[in-house]
């Protein structure tokens, strides 16, 4: 059953066994505000009693966008790419459907009522499962890298010509951001303890040498 319900009414599922990072949650963010079609045709499902079972990434997505006031969601909006490519009548459009939105912050979902316990639980680790691959051959010749990384926020390695790009002249002497390692033009998520290794790595290069350039040769091994 499909019914339309506040974002403030639904809960996170404490169980859910997918996390997610600070830095991938910012790109569902941002993916949400520019195609929020989409939501349309995937739903966030949900407990009779209002408990997420599939969903709980887009869900804390759109309750940080639901949080946001209207001119801090344009500010945003302002520096990603995508929106500022867009036709002004879009750019419009995308404005008013969060300015709307954010008066009364709704979501379609679908209620399912009719899963016991240990059929929500199953649903649950399912829905989390994914068992296909991405065809790199394919997105190479559909997509272009730089689309693929704003939708999903990384990219696979294997669609970069090393070669050619690994030696990149404006490549970065520190290339660690946001729980993120950016070697070349590949970004990789990183863990807790990965970022805490890399930038006790750094901090050592930096005495040593006295400076961050000798960093990337040092440990990223990027030459």
């Amino acid at each position: 059953m499909k019914k339309t319900v506040k974002i403030s009414q639904l809960q996170v599922n404490k169980d859910n066994p997918r996390a997610i990072t600070e830095y991938m949650l910012d790109k569902l963010i941002d993916s949400i505000l520019i195609f929020s079609d989409m939501l349309a045709y995937r739903n966030i499902v949900i407990s009779k009693e209002k408990v997420i079972l599939g969903g709980n990434q887009r869900f804390l997505a759109l309750k940080a966008i639901s949080e946001m006031d209207f001119n801090d969601l344009l500010d945003r909006l302002l520096v990603l790419d995508m929106y500022t490519d867009m036709h002004p009548d879009k750019q419009f459009e995308i404005q008013g459907y969060w300015e709307k939105w954010l008066s009364k912050p709704v979501i379609e979902v679908t209620i399912a009522d009719d899963l016991t316990e240990a059929e929500q639980k199953e649903f649950i680790v399912r829905d989390n499962v994914r068992s296909g691959y991405d065809n790199t051959d394919m997105l190479k010749q559909h997509f272009d890298i730089d689309e693929i990384e704003s939708y999903t926020g990384n990219v696979d390695q294997n669609l970069f010509d090393f070669n050619n790009r690994i030696n990149d002249k404006d490549i970065e002497n520190n290339p660690i951001g946001l729980n993120k390692l950016k070697c070349g033009y590949v970004v990789s998520i990183l863990s807790e303890p990965e970022l805490t290794f890399l930038m006790e790595q750094y901090n050592a290069s930096v005495e040593r040498n006295g400076s961050d350039e000798f960093f990337v040769r040092e440990v990223l091994l990027c030459k």
